[in-house]
């Protein structure tokens, strides 16, 4: 069985804590996922929000954005799912602060075919369908 390990590697940008992901897999691969937060400091997230990924369908790589809103505080977790339902990526298990977040989820070791993924947290989950292409 394929097993990742992945590294949070947190960074503060304008008081703002960003993780920055690192996923090592056995068999050499090395994939970072960027984590941008887009916030301003008048503007107020009310409601979780999870977006369809773009491109899709992709090769190799895909953006998927989602919101955490102000009003919630515990762990944010991002899965991505193959079809039959197993977890091949965790892209983020960490408390975020309110805001817009785009990961950049890179696909490159895996197949083609249809993918999920999972905004989950508690009291929200939300799964979207993307294709990667090769």
């Amino acid at each position: 069985m394929k097993k990742h390990y992945l590294f949070v590697i947190k960074l503060i940008v304008s008081l703002v804590i960003l993780p920055m992901i690192l996923s090592l897999s056995p068999v050499k691969a090395v994939s970072f996922f960027d984590v941008h937060s887009k916030t301003d400091s008048n503007e107020q997230f009310t409601k979780w929000n999870l977006y369809r990924n773009y491109p899709n369908p992709f090769n190799p790589s895909t953006s998927i954005k989602f919101e955490v809103p102000g009003n919630t505080s515990g762990i944010v977790k991002l899965v991505v799912y193959n079809s039959a339902g197993e977890e091949v990526r965790s892209l983020i298990n960490s408390e975020l602060a309110p805001g817009v977040y785009e990961v950049q989820f890179s696909a490159g070791d895996l197949a083609s075919g249809v993918y999920y993924y999972s905004l989950i947290t508690e009291g929200y989950i939300k799964t979207e369908k993307m294709i990667l292409v090769k």
